[in-house]
This record gives structure tokens, sequence and C-alpha cells, in this order.
């Protein structure tokens, strides 16, 4: 931009410049020519090759954008006509649709053209349904026989599909999430959403009330099932979880669940489940559980101690954990947590916020003592640690932890690589620790790659300079 702006300005010069100046107008012409040549090399270096591209190739460049964020795919054909001519002739492009509050009449008409009503995923947002006059007749020309993903917020789907001659094609649909509608039998039960059998891989539930058990039956075998930020009854819960053996991820996260009535103790076995994410007062049957693949649990503020049942279930299903993440836990007895460790060699993530007095002894059990080599390691793959907002934790205590899994400075290389005892701690997160000083926090970030010690946001930490 710069040398055609030069270019003009000089164009410019030599107008206004007197004939009778023979020396001005051969100066301005020199500048001009260099000016000129240095624009071509420009251009010969700025040669767009993108006119040379294969189609191929630039349509699966396109479709790893429009993967990562579907709303890619308008702006790729605002580029130029050779781009809007090749993208909007590629359906694949356009097989994901979100539907909200800007122009969804328009936006329904122009996807469903370029995709040829071939719509993989469709996602309702609420605030759609707040457009004066949209009631979703837009849909009726897509095929809803190869809908697979379908996420929606306040929205029933399933008088609208009754009412278009569609209910069946949600038995072809593999991923389901609903947000802010009622399973109960004045909800949804009562419009039989799920009165006919469902094959889904994923089902995901947001701010609903999970009463009746009817419905579950219908779901399949899930390998995905989240709920969250609900009331919901355990029955149900549990009868879903029962009925599909081949569930790898588990999330009950913010949910109120009352323990009547009495739930079946039978021990329910999973092989496949990989991932336990629970927060809230959720049942206490998830103890029963057996999962032996299991590699990654999750517990946030649990309305209950994490003491026997939490041993037992541990003892029952033998895992060995990779990661293991306690938010706001109460634990009474800090061997519970050593004896898990024990079990498990692989564990490279450990997060234990909010603890408590165990929180020193689970220290204390993870650094590596020279004295007594007798003493087992625990955890020696252990990378990534978090104690934050620990307010009974003693930082020399973490400190040694971290000194104790460094590599020894004074042994030689070849030495160093065949003492594989443990791996060194890698990050740190000490975040609301009030007791961590300045010389310690220090050392910390000078011997941890990533290290963290945030006790008081920029805000809070404005507020209280106010008042000194």
């Amino acid at each position: 931009m710069r040398l055609d702006e030069a270019y003009k300005m000089a164009c410019m010069a030599i107008v206004r410049v007197d004939p009778s100046q023979a020396k001005r107008l051969e100066s301005l012409e020199a500048l001009k020519a260099q000016i000129a040549s240095a624009r071509s090399r420009r251009d010969k270096l700025l040669v767009n090759c993108i006119k040379d591209l294969p189609i191929e190739i630039f349509t699966d460049i396109a479709r790893l954008l429009v993967t990562e964020s579907p709303g890619t795919v308008v702006r790729l054909s605002h580029v130029c006509s050779t781009w809007r001519s090749v993208v909007q002739r590629t359906p694949f492009l356009w097989d994901t649709l979100t539907v909200s509050k800007w122009r969804p009449k328009e936006k329904i008409s122009l996807w469903i053209k370029c995709s040829q009503g071939q719509i993989r995923r469709l996602k309702i947002r609420a605030n759609a349904l707040e457009v004066y006059n949209w009631t979703g007749d837009d849909l009726r020309k897509l095929r809803w026989s190869e809908l697979k993903i379908l996420d929606v917020e306040q929205w029933d789907v399933v008088p609208y599909l009754t009412s278009i001659g569609q209910l069946p094609a949600l038995g072809s649909i593999e991923e389901l999430y609903i947000n802010d509608l009622s399973f109960s039998k004045t909800g949804l039960q009562r419009q039989s959403t799920f009165s006919q059998p469902m094959h889904l891989r994923k089902f995901g539930v947001r701010h609903a009330l999970l009463k009746d058990n009817d419905w579950a039956e219908h779901l399949g075998d899930l390998q995905y099932l989240s709920i969250q930020d609900g009331l919901c009854h355990a029955q149900p819960i549990q009868h879903l979880i029962k009925s599909s053996p081949g569930l790898e991820i588990l999330i009950l996260e913010g949910i109120i669940c009352p323990t009547n009535p009495p739930l079946d103790p039978v021990e329910m076995e999973f092989l496949r489940l990989q991932q336990i994410i629970v927060s809230g007062i959720f049942p206490a049957f998830i103890y029963k559980l057996v999962t032996p693949q299991l590699t990654s649990l999750q517990i946030n503020l649990p309305g209950f101690p994490l003491d026997t049942h939490f041993a037992n279930f541990c003892r029952s299903s033998k895992f060995s954990l990779h990661e293991l993440v306690l938010r706001g836990c109460r634990i009474n007895d800090a061997q519970i947590l050593i004896s898990l460790f024990a079990d498990c060699p692989e564990l490279r993530i450990l997060e234990i916020s909010g603890g408590t007095f165990y929180v020193n002894p689970v220290v204390e059990s993870l650094k590596i003592s020279k004295e007594d080599s007798q003493r087992p390691v625990l955890c020696p793959l252990l990378e990534n640690v978090t104690f934050a907002n620990s307010v009974d934790l003693r930082v020399l205590g973490v400190v040694d932890l971290v000194q104790s899994r460094l590599p020894d400075e004074a042994q030689g290389q070849e030495l160093q690589e065949a003492n594989t005892a443990a791996a060194p701690i890698k990050s740190l997160n000490l975040d609301g620790c009030r007791q961590v000083d300045r010389q310690v926090a220090a050392w910390f970030a000078k011997t941890v790659p990533r290290f963290s010690n945030v006790f008081l946001k920029n805000k809070a930490s404005a507020r209280q300079q106010q008042w000194v």
C-alpha cells in the first residue's frame, strides 16, 4: 500500500511542477521509475498461488477451518467470487447449522440451499424463539433422516416433528443435547419424546427435572452421558446408567439428587468407563460402579464426606488413574488417598483444591525419601500438581516434594537417564495460598517450569488499596 501511495504522490508532483524546472522534473521522473520498479518486484513476489491450488486441497483446508468454527464458511465465501463459487457448491462445508436470533429465516434458507438439505448437526439457541413470527417452519426442507447431532435450548422438537411427519427421524440421531426442558409427566414424557427406540451414542441434558425412568429404556446403549444443573431423582439416573454397559464418560455436575426411594445396592460393572465427573449432591450409587478402566476421576464440592464409600469404590474397581481432581472435598482420613496413590503408578495430574488438614499427609506421602531406599515411590509419573485454596497447607512440605523429585545434579548424564525413580514436577498451582512468601515463590518459579500463586484478583486488590 505504501508503494502505491508513493507512486500516486510522485505522479501528482510531476503534474504540479513548472515545466521550466527541468532538473526538478528529471529527479521526480527518476523517483517515479524507482517506485514503479519496486512495485513490479513486489507484484512478482505476491503472486496469487491460490489460483493454482487444486480445488480438492482448498476444500480440505476449508473443512479444517469450518470444523473448528462453523461460521467461517460465510467469511470464506466473501473473499472472492472464485472462493464463493467453490464454497457454495461444496455441501459438506454447510453441514453444521446454528439457529439464533440473528436473521434465522435467511440463515436457514442459505444453509439448506448450500448443503442441499444435508445438515448433520443442528443447534437451536433459546434466543431464536424470541424472534417475532419465527416458528421453525423454515426447517421443513431439512433432511431430518440424515441429521446426526441435535442440540436444542428451550425448544421441544417433538411436537414440531410430529406436525411435519418426521418423528421417526429421532431414531437416526446419534447425539442429543437438551437444555431447559422438564422430563416429567407434564413435560416431554407427555409428548412421548422417547416413546420409540433411539440409537444414541451421546446424551446430555441441562437444567431439567429427571423424575421418571420410563423414557430411559428407549435411549439405547450410551457411550457419553451428561446431566448438569437440575433436580434429578436417583432411580432414573441409575436406570439409565445400568442400561448403558458401554458407557465411557459419565458427567453428573451441579445436580440435587434426593435419595428416596432406596436404590439397588447391587454393584454394576462398566468395563469401558474411562472418565467420571461428579459434583453437588450426586447419588451414592456412583460408588457402587466397578470401573477397572477408569483413568480420570473428578469430584467437585460433594454434599457428603469422602471416606468409607470412596475407599470401597477405589478398592472394588482397582483402577489406575491418570488424573485425580478433588475440589472442596471433605476427607477425614488421608490414608484413603495414600492407599489410592499406591494403586495408581501412572497418575500424572493431581488436584486437591480447598483441602484442609488432610493435604499435608498427602504431600508427605508423595515425597521421595533418599534416606529410606526401601520406601516405595508413589506416583512416579506425577507432573502436574495443584493445591489451590488449601489454607492448612505447609509450604515447606511442598518445597520438599518438588526438590525430592528433581534430578541429582551431582550425577552424570548417564546416571540421570538411568535414574527413572520419578519424573520432576512440571506444573505447580498454589493459587489462593497466602502462606507462600516471596522467597519461596521465587524458588518455585525458578525450579518449576509452570508455577502459579495468585491469591488476590485485580479487582479485589484495587478494592483493598482504596481502604488502605
